[in-house]
């Protein structure tokens, strides 16, 4: 079972358990921006190129004036 497996089993339990009405399982840099959310909090990878570019793209999700809450390392 490779790692996209993996997730799509994780997606799968949380959309059964009805915590989340739909779950995407996708490479997050590619998935097209859409700002329509009113916050967005998320942990995004430790390596420091790629948490920088995954909150970079996440705050292209936000409707203005919304919130962003990250959990990075103190390198970012």
């Amino acid at each position: 079972m490779d790692c996209y497996e993996v997730e799509c089993h994780r997606a799968a339990d949380i959309t059964r358990a009805g915590i989340a009405r739909s779950v995407s399982v996708a490479d997050f840099l590619t998935v097209e921006r859409r700002p329509e959310y009113h916050a967005v909090a998320m942990y995004p990878p430790h390596r420091i190129n790629l948490a920088a570019a995954h909150v970079l793209h996440a705050y292209n999700f936000l409707r203005p004036g919304g919130v962003l809450g990250a959990l990075v390392s103190c390198g970012i």
